[in-house]
């Protein structure tokens, strides 16, 4: 059963992470709204997981884009 919940863990982070990326790029929603709309428990944690994942802070990002 840990592994269940493990695997589970594994693709809800997976899934956060491509729906973040994708709102940052096509989104004018702020990184708080993201973060809403991700379930995160607050703009701190998503931008802490979001650096992890993709090595850099959303605002970042959104900077580099162009956003």
């Amino acid at each position: 059963m840990q592994r269940e919940g493990t695997r589970w863990q594994a693709l809800l982070d997976e899934s956060r992470k491509h729906r973040a990326w994708w709102h940052l790029l096509h989104t004018p929603h702020s990184v708080e709204e993201i973060a809403a709309r991700l379930v995160c428990q607050d703009t701190r944690n998503f931008s802490r997981s979001f650096r992890r994942w993709r090595g850099s802070t959303p605002s970042t990002v959104r900077r580099l884009q162009g956003g």
